[in-house]
């Protein structure tokens, strides 16, 4: 069964979704090409101004842990910091 068109049903669906972030499967069947690079937005990120500041994923359990405890220091200095300035 093919589906050639995908409306938002409110009786089967949660939430409309927001077309965008998906390859035009018609266009890459007629050409036989995919784009390698899709179009930035806003969302690729998840909001982040400096992507390179989000923590990465860790290699192995050490790093992990090394992470957490970095995550966690980091929070516990907000917090304290935010009391301060009350």
């Amino acid at each position: 069964m093919v589906i050639y068109e995908c409306r938002f049903d409110p009786r089967r669906d949660l939430a409309p979704v927001e077309q965008f972030g998906f390859v035009d499967l018609r266009s890459a069947l007629a050409n036989s090409v995919v784009p390698s690079v899709m179009p930035e937005s806003d969302t690729d990120y998840n909001g982040a101004e400096d992507p390179d500041s989000v923590l990465g994923t860790p290699k192995d359990i050490f790093e992990a842990i090394d992470m957490q405890r970095a995550a966690e220091a980091a929070a516990a200095e907000a917090g304290s910091n935010d009391d301060k300035s009350e």
